[in-house]
């Protein structure tokens, strides 16, 4: 199985799980929002006022829009330090998403911050700064998932809670062993399995918990996996992680088909001898003697 980034990761379980992750961070969610209108997803709009980092350290954005009760549009900058880092720029960083994103589209917005850091202290909230007479204060809501012990995730009948269990644990990586941390893997799916949760959410779930922290042993992943499809039984509808899944690999199985293609060119096959040994269209046999 490839492996997924975890700046993806993060964008596509928020995305496949956003209304449980709005009541996971914002505790009267269903009285704020009107799930009924669904949300939309603002990815255009957000590569349009991003920020390039310096940092080699990946982050995942997301701004969504949402709808209140009232009937309101609003939106929610969801802005996630994936593998964390300080950054004293950070604050700064946040209040130029707010002012972009206000100065072009003029949309009320709250914003959030969640941090997968393991340095406690480390939890900027504020941006300021003054001159004589004029001063400006920008606040947004933090996460520190540090803060938290797994404990405190299993308290939560929420999916998005194990998600988070599953993060913290990527916290603890120099300090468990790949058998443990398998075992941690194959009990967070054994659990989720037992809340009564749809299958689509199951499978976007477990896709998450098998891919976000990486075992040292390569072997482990398949033979994880493979418990994990015994435990669901029923192949559902793929989610956004299980798209990219596929989608990676079929890329990775067309380049080493291309990188056959060129080797049996050179060695002076025929084109049509070429399809019919490697089973593919004559196309994609000239496409790939092109590139």
């Amino acid at each position: 199985m490839t492996i997924i980034s975890k700046d993806l990761l993060w964008k596509g379980i928020i995305e496949d799980l956003f209304d449980h992750f709005l009541i996971y961070f914002y505790p009267n969610a269903t009285e704020i929002f009107d799930f009924s209108k669904g949300f939309e997803f603002l990815d255009k709009e957000l590569e349009q006022i991003i920020i390039p980092s310096e940092s080699q350290n990946r982050i995942a954005d997301k701004l969504v829009k949402v709808f209140t009760k009232e009937g309101l549009e609003q939106w929610i900058l969801v802005h996630i330090e994936v593998q964390g880092y300080e950054d004293n720029s950070f604050p700064l960083r946040m209040f130029t998403y707010y002012y972009r994103i206000f100065d072009k589209y003029h949309r009320p917005i709250t914003a959030i911050a969640l941090f997968t850091d393991d340095t406690p202290a480390y939890r900027p909230s504020v941006y300021q700064t003054s001159f004589l007479d004029t001063s400006i204060v920008y606040s947004y809501g933090t996460y520190k998932l540090s803060d938290y012990q797994p404990s405190d995730f299993q308290k939560i009948d929420n999916p998005f809670a194990i998600v988070m269990e599953t993060a913290w644990y990527g916290l603890k990586t120099n300090k468990l062993t790949d058998e443990n941390l398998f075992t941690l893997k194959l009990d967070l799916a054994r659990r989720l399995s037992k809340k009564g949760y749809s299958k689509e959410t199951f499978l976007k779930m477990c896709s998450f918990i098998k891919s976000y922290v990486s075992f040292g042993n390569k072997e482990l992943l398949p033979k994880l996996v493979e418990e994990i499809d015994t435990i669901n039984q029923i192949t559902k509808p793929m989610g956004i992680l299980e798209t990219i899944e596929q989608e990676i690999k079929k890329q990775t199985t067309e380049e080493v088909t291309k990188d056959n293609v060129k080797k049996l060119y050179k060695k002076g096959f025929s084109i049509d001898v070429i399809a019919e040994t490697l089973e593919i269209s004559v196309a994609f046999v000239e496409q790939a003697i092109a590139e």
